[in-house]
């Protein structure tokens, strides 16, 4: 143990944070920056180790380039003089959450916002590769009061990765996270992000119900044993008052084959915090409903585009109102970069097959893919649909309405931020109303240079797509008062993107969004009103059977 003054690598030694099985945590003054860093000397059995210290250095360097508000910096990294290695990192001045448990300062929706912003840190590693190990609520850092203010930051990137690369998770530090490992890392099988989002799982739990899901009475074999084979216990026959919805959130978590387990952390915390919050059922709207006709353009150049945005709920005669207006948003200027630029980077999520080659469907044609009005009205059960809108100059540009700028891509078709600098060679866009009723269709189409390209540029929006995955947004459009918005879970079935995003205001209110790539062409769809259901995938499919291959 190091005494207050001692120096390490130059950074003296304010005082002790913690101890345990992974080594002693002390706050230290950093030789050349005003601020304090938090420094990690990590235990003599595992410094001596050749290879847990080759592989540490390795990790170190891969978690170093991790930068997120949510995942703990590092620094610097090295060994002491006696050849200890340690690691120096942001210092996050407050505790932990499992402190916060011990200390009963955890309430159902604290544990739910901890898990949400935990789980954006796990998707943005996840997005590059890089897995955790190490999920547990002692490595929620938090600093500030409790609430929607409240940081929340992943630490310890990178040690574990070096711990499990090298066998030794038979330390200390092993034996504790035993109590969150998914039974392929017990069992020594395949592990992947999944591992992960089952270990969020046991954290939730924790932060619940006060204890891990499956308890240390019985001693490590009982552990295991429970891991591999026993059903998650009932959350809320643990937590009176505790909504019955959580046991499926956790049941999905800490399922044991990682094929049936949420594809994503914000998946997960998405589904929390629906369990946490259920939503009434909707009353179906009355015969008093009355519904504005849509505005016009403000200009030749501007255009309606689509969102449905709740702007009014009032009782008459038991029945709900519900008006819809349509946000007018500006086409934005095609991207005058040079090809080089506009390539897309490749994403880590899995490209779907490359079409059979077929002659590139000419920008001439695209008009003719979109779907005219009597077949969107026959696809959606409504008696008319009329095109409001339609363009062919450029896209649109959805980040002035939009609170979450990284996510318009899956909010609206066709958006500057997916397409912009693409690569597309053409594209043409469609707005479809109903007068009698608040459905509202946009088809779009997209040409690039080959079926390559179309499929590199899907591949980029299915990442862009899934980071969005689980988070709440607000719409805010002029004279409108401000709508959150929650995007649900993607889903890539035979290929294609599907996502749906549902107002928080009113849940019969949602859009569904859909993609696909065919040829050279992507078709990019929003369908949205009451319990849409899946008139965006239905209204895609057509499309994509009029692209020839």
């Amino acid at each position: 143990m190091l005494n207050p003054g001692s120096i390490v690598a130059g950074y003296r030694v304010e005082r002790v944070l913690g101890a345990g099985g992974m080594g002693e945590v002390y706050q230290v003054a950093d030789p050349n920056l005003p601020r304090y860093a938090a420094l990690k000397v990590l235990p003599v059995a595992l410094s001596d180790n050749s290879e847990f210290r080759a592989r540490f250095l390795r990790e170190a360097d891969i978690a170093a380039r991790l930068d997120h508000p949510n995942i703990v910096s590092i620094y610097d990294r090295g060994q002491t003089e006696q050849g200890q290695l340690w690691i120096a990192m942001q210092f996050v001045d407050g505790t932990d959450a499992a402190n916060a448990v011990r200390a009963g300062a955890m309430t159902p929706a604290r544990a739910v916002y901890i898990v949400g912003e935990v789980a954006k840190a796990l998707d943005y590693a996840h997005h590059r590769g890089v897995l955790h190990r190490d999920v547990k609520p002692a490595n929620f850092l938090l600093s500030g009061p409790a609430g929607g203010d409240e940081r929340v930051l992943l630490a310890d990137f990178g040690i574990a990765r070096a711990l499990g690369e090298t066998g030794l998770t038979g330390t200390g530090a092993g034996m504790v996270t035993l109590s969150y490992a998914a039974p392929e890392v017990i069992a020594g099988g395949h592990v992947d992000a999944r591992a992960d989002l089952y270990s969020l799982g046991c954290s939730l739990f924790q932060l619940l119900c006060g204890t891990a899901p499956f308890a240390r009475d019985g001693g490590v074999a009982a552990v295991v044993a429970a891991h591999l084979h026993a059903p998650p216990p009932r959350v809320s026959e643990r937590v009176p008052g505790l909504p019955s919805g959580m046991d499926a959130v956790i049941a999905t978590a800490l399922a044991k084959d990682p094929a049936h387990r949420y594809t994503s952390a914000r998946q997960l915390a998405a589904a929390a915090a629906a369990a946490l919050h259920p939503v009434l059922p909707a009353v179906h709207p009355g015969p008093a409903v009355a519904y504005p006709v849509p505005a016009a353009p403000r200009d030749p150049g501007r255009r309606n585009l689509i969102l449905a945005a709740v702007v009014g709920l009032s009782v008459m005669a038991a029945a709900v109102a519900l008006a819809v207006t349509m946000i007018v948003r500006s086409p934005a200027p095609r991207s005058a970069a040079p090809p080089s630029s506009a390539t897309p980077r490749t994403s880590t999520s899995t490209t779907p097959a490359t079409p059979a080659a077929a002659p590139p469907a000419a920008v001439s044609a695209l008009p003719g893919l979109l779907l005219p009005p009597d077949q969107i009205a026959s696809l959606l059960g409504v008696r008319t649909m009329t095109v409001s809108d339609s363009s062919s100059h450029g896209f649109t540009d959805d980040t002035p309405y939009i609170s979450d700028k990284e996510c318009t891509g899956p909010y609206a078709p066709a958006d500057q931020g997916a397409f912009g600098r693409s690569g597309s060679v053409g594209a043409q866009l469609q707005l479809l109303s109903n007068p009698d009723g608040p459905n509202a269709v946009e088809q779009a189409v997209i040409a690039f240079p080959s079926a390559a390209a179309a499929q590199q540029v899907l591949a980029e929006q299915q990442r862009q797509w899934s980071a969005c995955s689980g988070r709440t947004f607000t719409v805010t459009t002029p004279n409108e008062t401000p709508t959150p918005w929650t995007f649900g879970p993607l889903t890539t079935p035979g290929g294609t993107l599907v996502m749906s995003f549902t107002s928080q205001v009113r849940s019969s209110v949602s859009c569904q969004r859909a993609m696909a790539a065919r040829n050279n062409v992507i078709v990019d769809v929003a369908a949205n009103g009451f319990d849409v259901g899946n008139h965006g995938v239905d209204v895609l499919n057509a499309i994509v059977a009029k692209v020839p291959s």
